[in-house]
């Protein structure tokens, strides 16, 4: 599992986690930082860390929240998800980019 992690003066603003498949599973930016391009920078770097090494894809299970972010990357949803945590159902996508 890669980690990489976005500091400022004022401590940890956002982080994101990819696995040696291409599976993004944590993507944090911190709620003022957000719209700030934090998350697009240590995106950027994951993409080309997963190039370097050989990946032909990434792909995660998004949030409500994260889709527009993963849409605006290039990416696309394979489908829609319908999961349920401690009780509560809520709706994710099942989203990837295929990399040349």
């Amino acid at each position: 599992m890669t980690v990489l992690v976005a500091e400022d003066e004022t401590g940890v603003v956002g982080f994101m986690t990819v696995d040696k498949t291409g599976y993004i599973d944590l993507a944090f930016v911190r709620p003022d930082r957000i719209g700030t391009g934090v998350a697009s920078e240590i995106y950027k770097r994951i993409e080309m860390a997963s190039k370097e090494s050989g990946q032909t894809r990434l792909f995660s299970n998004a949030s409500e929240l994260a889709k527009p972010f993963f849409e605006k990357h290039g990416w696309t949803v394979c489908r829609t998800q319908q999961v349920e945590r401690h009780g509560a159902k809520m709706t994710n996508y099942r989203m990837e980019k295929r990399m040349a």
